[in-house]
């Protein structure tokens, strides 16, 4: 243990934890200043000169101590302990002006910010309290370990007795600060104190054993073994309804490695040196089990003297504290035996090496799980239409992993303590999948959507009364290119409910939104446009809070969706959209037609005309009506379910089969299909025989085959129309995970899909939405008739409407203008809706969209009320575009669990009122 005196360890244990203290506070701080008060940013900033000051100069001395080759003295072990509980009070007494209750915690760039000060000083501390033990015991062979166990026992029971003499004379208000928290520094000093009893007895007890020491041994055991693991059976079962007070230590794995580390830590030193080898690999690479325990339990060392009164779990919370120690001592006099026989450099490394086993071992496995989710996000969403690849998943392993992402939704916080952190880091990137997507991939996979425990969450909503639209406010100018358009909207509410207003907004192909602004407080408030997820998540946490959000999102190609909050009958409020259109056209919103341009008498054009330099064309309503409609032949696509719970067999499929072919067209021609996440295709003669020999598994998810063959078609301008049937016995099972609300433009003239179960019925689905449309009562499957347009050389079908339209033959012209900018978008995203494998697709449209304010299905327009919500919205869009395109944020923001220093405190303090009440009654 000399080692601790190294000036490096003062770095590691002081300079380095202060001043990870002042960046982590300073990236929540530059987040939330505005809605600070002066005298908070003064406390800030002096905090940040304080915690920096100390840090350059623990820095500095550390630096001059490792150039004179020298070691921490005396003064500055004392020094070093006393700024250590001097800073845990100061934190103490002012951590709701750091961090204040009026801000919300979502604003905050983590959400253990308020447990970092005690995580970040304590190691400071408990490295003074060890260099202190080290300087007063220079020779622990001739010190008697068991006088040591006096102050141990107590020390309690002082702090007790100064508990009970507090609560019975009471203690005078008083304003000078050091005299105000004194009960929170005498707390803090016995604790230290008694860690630094329980170091001292160890240590001199570790360097005095012999090889058969049976009293030394008993109490290795009992330290090692005995308290390790009722720590974690205390834990898991008294607090089980928590899963774990401290964390949630369940796992088998807990208990094994505990046994196993005490088993190795307690045997005696063998006297053989492959013997000792042996031990002493064992005994390194179990130490990261310990250090961990040690990280977990650290910010927790001053409540111990509470948990030991309250209920006895101090002795337990100190067990990893007393491990830590025993087992350095331990390693130290292995290496020191091994440095006769082999050189001291190759010892450190295969400690090293050795302590690096663990992590290494799990940072695989979390690695493995990343490697399946990469797998099922290339597969399920970026998979090119040309790969025809059938990659094999470890279901046990995504089902595990499925799992965990549902518990940690469950939990809604990270509650196995610093793995959560890494798992969601490594696996992913300290984001989450939603609930659809859970359901999704076990869907595909597994053959059943994922419902483990979606009961318990988003138990809260909001009333589902919704505000009135009172009118509508155009005002419309024309710049010799576009229109511009704005839709002021006045909503209300007789209610005195906090109320949210939300309405649908459909445009015609050629009308795109270009801004939006919300009144807030009597102040206009125009939209930041961002990031979806994003923008929605804090949509729905500042609503959480009862603040003043409003959101504008793309939720189809010509179809948004409008959100205000909160409406009241005292407050109505004030909301507007800016569209810009080509020509004079209709919005719906809210159920009422609402001319855009009409106004000024401009005329449509009857004719359609290229733009964005003849790679673009446009076709008015006009225009689109005189066009010739024609009928495409079918090609109809049977897909045959073979998933896990599949129920076809030849027969049945023939007589199916026999019914459905009244239904389909004489004129068109049929393709077979049999799968469940992969399919092939069949041969026409012996298809119901060739369906059979594929092997059932996984779910049903035809929705890839669909679009490659809607592609396929589209790309060759193909004559027929792809026609999709599906033989299922249960559409339940069908798996439509992304829809086709980005595909629709492949399949103007065939907007549904078609299922037929074995009873022969047939059921009519929308396409876009992939809910049920109407009962199937037609005799014949068949496409409706489209228009039909020569451009190009190429044949090009239009939709069935009369709506103007736009094709996009290639767009490697630049725009001129705003309005083909927005067109440029629209094409863009088709094209990643052609092409998903393209490298940074997802990324390049969103910053696309960003950088041009055009509204696109993948970002939203959201109107905050302070600096502070604009800079959070900014801060978590930055997390949000650097990691994966296929994670979500969380559906809601969790409620803040209580942490440990409620808990105990509670404890603590129901068992001073009982003590109290006791003495009260003898006394009596």
């Amino acid at each position: 243990m000399d080692k601790l005196k190294s000036p490096i360890w003062l770095i590691l244990s002081t300079a380095l934890p202060y001043a990870l203290l002042i960046l982590f506070f300073y990236e929540t701080y530059d987040v939330i200043n505005s809605l600070l008060n002066e005298e908070q940013k003064q406390i800030w900033f002096n905090y940040g000169v304080y915690f920096g000051a100390l840090a350059f100069i623990v820095l500095s001395y550390s630096v001059v101590l490792m150039f004179r080759r020298g070691s921490v003295g005396l003064w500055v072990s004392w020094l070093l302990l006393f700024l250590s509980i001097f800073n845990l009070t100061l934190f103490f007494a002012f951590i709701d002006e750091v961090l204040p209750f009026n801000i919300p915690s979502w604003m905050f760039t983590s959400s253990d910010l308020s447990i970092y000060p005690y995580t970040f000083i304590i190691p400071s501390a408990l490295h003074a309290l060890i260099l202190l033990v080290l300087q007063y015991t220079p020779q622990p062979r001739s010190n008697n370990a068991w006088v040591n166990l006096g102050p141990i026992v107590l020390i309690p029971a002082i702090v007790s007795a100064a508990a009970f003499l507090m609560g019975s004379f009471g203690t005078r208000s008083t304003d000078l600060w050091i005299l105000k928290y004194l009960p929170t520094y005498i707390l803090v000093f016995f604790t230290c104190l008694l860690v630094a009893f329980v170091i001292r007895f160890l240590y001199i007890l570790s360097v005095k054993s012999k090889k058969r020491d049976t009293l030394t041994l008993i109490l290795k055991v009992l330290f090692t073994i005995v308290f390790p693991v009722a720590g974690l059976v205390f834990n898991h079962v008294v607090f089980g309804f928590t899963e774990g007070l401290f964390g949630d230590f369940s796992h088998p794995l807990y208990y094994i490695l505990a046994v196993l580390n005490g088993i190795v830590v307690s045997l005696p030193n063998p006297s053989t040196v492959r013997l000792r080898w042996l031990l002493f690999i064992a005994r390194s690479i179990l130490f990261s089990f310990i250090l961990y325990f040690g990280a977990v339990f650290l910010p927790y060392l001053p409540l111990s003297i509470l948990a030991i009164l309250a209920v006895g779990l101090g002795f337990l919370m100190l067990s990893p504290l007393v491990v830590f120690v025993l087992q350095v001592t331990t390693l130290r006099q292995d290496m020191e035996f091994l440095s006769y026989t082999t050189p001291k450099i190759v010892v450190r490394s295969v400690f090293i090496i050795c302590l690096m086993v663990l992590p290494a071992m799990l940072t695989i496995n979390y690695k493995l799980d990343r490697h399946q989710l990469d797998m099922v996000f290339s597969f399920l969403y970026e998979r090119s239409f040309e790969d025809e690849s059938r990659p094999e998943f470890n279901t046990e392993r995504l089902t595990r992993l499925l799992d965990h992402i549902d518990d940690a939704k469950l939990r809604n916080s990270s509650h196995t303590p610093f793995l959560d952190s890494y798992y969601n880091w490594i696996v992913l990137d300290n984001l989450m999948l939603s609930d659809k997507k859970l359901d999704d991939i076990s869907s595909v996979f597994m053959g059943k959507p994922y419902e483990e425990s979606r009961h318990w969450r988003n138990w809260w909503s909001l009333p589902t009364r919704n505000a009135t639209l009172d009118t509508v406010i155009v005002e419309s100018s024309y710049n010799g290119e576009f229109w511009t358009s704005y839709a002021h909207l006045k909503v209300s509410t007789g209610s005195n409910d906090l109320t949210e207003f939300r309405t649908y907004i459909e445009v015609p192909p050629d009308c795109h939104v270009s801004n939006y602004y919300l009144d807030i407080e009597g102040k206009r408030e125009y939209g930041i446009l961002a990031e979806k997820r994003t923008a929605n998540w804090v949509y729905n946490n500042i609503v959480n809070t009862r603040r003043d959000p409003g959101i504008l999102d793309e939720i189809a190609e010509n179809r948004y969706r409008l959100k205000v909050f909160p409406v009241t009958g005292s407050e109505p409020r004030t909301t507007g959209v800016e569209f810009i259109h080509k020509q004079p056209i209709r919005v719906t919103i809210g159920g009422r037609v609402i001319p855009l341009g009409e106004e000024h008498g401009q005329q449509e054009t009857a004719t359609a005309f290229e733009i964005m330099d003849g790679q673009a064309l446009f076709i008015p309503e006009k225009a689109k009506k005189e066009l010739n409609r024609t009928v495409r032949s079918p090609e109809y696509h049977i897909i045959i379910d073979r998933s896990n719970t599949s129920s076809w067999d030849e027969a049945s499929l023939d007589e199916v089969m026999d019914k459905l072919n009244q239904s389909l067209g004489d004129n068109g021609t049929v393709r077979y299909w049999a799968g469940n996440y992969n399919f092939e295709e069949l041969d026409g003669e012996t298809w119901e025989k060739d369906a059979m020999s594929v092997e059932k598994e996984g779910g049903f998810y035809p929705e890839f085959l669909m679009k490659r063959e809607l592609r396929k078609n589209w790309k060759n301008h193909g004559g027929s129309c792809p026609v999709f049937v599906m033989l299922v016995s249960n559409f339940t099972k069908v798996s439509i995970l992304e829809g086709f609300s980005d595909f629709m433009f492949t399949s103007p003239d065939m907007n549904c899909f078609f299922t037929a179960g074995p009873d022969g019925n047939i059921q009519k689905f929308d396409l876009e939405s992939a809910e049920i449309a109407t009962e199937f009562t037609s005799s014949l499957i068949a496409p409706e008739p489209t228009h039909q347009l020569n451009w190009n050389g190429s044949n090009w079908f239009l939709n069935t409407d009369d709506e103007a339209e736009i094709l996009f033959d290639s767009l490697a012209s630049e725009p001129h203008n705003k309005w083909e900018l927005a067109l440029a978008l629209q094409s863009d995203l088709r094209t990643l809706a052609l092409y998903p494998q393209r490298e940074n697709g997802w990324l390049n449209a969103v910053r696309s969209s960003i950088s041009s304010g055009i509204l696109t299905p993948l970002t939203s327009y959201i109107s905050l009320e302070n600096e502070a919500q604009k800079k959070a919205l900014l801060h978590k869009q930055k997390e949000v575009l650097n990691s994966d395109a296929n994670f979500d944020l969380e559906e809601t923001e969790p409620m803040s669990e209580p942490s440990i220093v409620w808990y105990l405190a509670i404890v603590f303090f129901l068992w001073l009122w009982s003590y109290r009440r006791k003495l009260n009654q003898i006394s009596g």
